[in-house]
């Protein structure tokens, strides 16, 4: 059964679940992974057995009387990852990950959406179940990144409020992976869609730093049109290192000298990109894509409200490559 992650998972029912919002992409054809959520509630169990709410209302008191904003971020998520895991939560998380195949089993873990959080942290290649109990850790403490810290105290808000969710999916194991981001530039009709591909695993970080393939894709009311591509550099990748983790590698010349994506698959990509922006109400959205290799296995791994201030840029500025027009 395939559970998914969706852009406002707010896990009300339990510590490690599914997510109803995956019975509305399957009967619109698309394709989403194995997976649960590490829910709101596993979080807030895992702050209140802890302990950890005295140790980050004392570091949020330092940071309001002078302290480095950076240096009390650090110690906040320092403070999450040696925390223990509740044996309740922990039981809660293996059970959920015996039922995609438990250990051995290759996962990726994100953290989810939440607001003033404009990083995401994600893991690849997890493959234990202590492994993804660290992982959750990382992912629930990027809650306190300083940014996050710094927007919340601007905006008046309660830090011990906010709350992060966790997603959990089955990772392909192919030797070709490929990934990206699509976006709905302009929601008025026709759609203008932009999507973004590069070789390898989609790890933010290495992913900001690519020169990434781009489509320009514009969606109708009877079908989609891809009106330009973009070639990019695509000079490193991540992959798998092994049994466990990952690392960055060049990638070869004949990767760096082809599209990741036919121009078919780009289209199929913003045409679910338009379907769920519809299905939420036209909020703006990122979303993140996986592709399994010589499989070719397209499937959406990610949903995430778009950053403020991105509509309207068809391509990347101040990146190498060139534009041309799709035939």
């Amino acid at each position: 059964m395939s559970r998914f992650a969706g852009v406002d998972e707010i896990g009300k029912a339990g510590y490690a679940r599914g997510c109803e919002v995956v019975r509305e992409l399957s009967p619109l054809g698309i394709t989403t992974p194995d997976g649960f959520t590490v829910t709101v509630d596993a979080y807030q169990e895992f702050i209140r057995s802890t302990s950890l709410r005295p140790f980050i209302a004392g570091q949020l008191r330092r940071y309001r009387h002078g302290a480095d904003l950076l240096a009390v971020g650090a110690a906040i998520r320092t403070a999450f990852a040696y925390a223990e895991m509740p044996a309740g939560l922990a039981r809660a998380i293996t059970t959920a990950y015996r039922e995609l195949g438990g250990d051995g089993t290759p996962l990726v873990v994100r953290s989810g959406a939440a607001p003033f959080v404009d990083r995401q942290e994600i893991f690849f290649n997890v493959r234990t179940s202590r492994e993804l109990l660290a992982a959750c850790k990382r992912c629930f403490a990027i809650l306190f990144a300083g940014r996050a810290i710094l927007l919340r105290e601007k905006c008046g808000l309660d830090q011990l409020a906010a709350a992060m969710f966790v997603k959990v999916q089955r990772m392909g194991e192919s030797e070709l992976p490929a990934s990206g981001t699509v976006e709905v530039l302009d929601n008025r009709s026709p759609r203008l869609v932009r999507v973004k591909a590069i070789w390898g695993l989609g790890d933010p970080a290495n992913s900001a730093a690519v020169n990434p393939d781009e489509y320009v894709i514009l969606d109708g009311l009877s079908a989609c049109t891809l009106v330009a591509r973009r070639r990019g550099t695509k000079e490193t990748k991540v992959v798998c290192a092994g049994s466990r983790g990952v690392r960055t590698v060049p990638t070869g010349p004949d990767e760096r000298c082809r599209h990741v994506l036919t121009d078919v698959e780009a289209l199929v990509l913003a045409d679910w990109a338009a379907t769920m922006e519809s299905l939420y109400g036209g909020r703006p959205l990122t979303i993140d894509w996986a592709k399994d290799g010589p499989a070719g296995d397209l499937a959406v791994v990610g949903v995430r409200p778009a950053p403020a201030g991105w509509r309207g840029i068809p391509f990347s500025a101040g990146v190498n490559g060139t534009a041309v027009p799709a035939n």
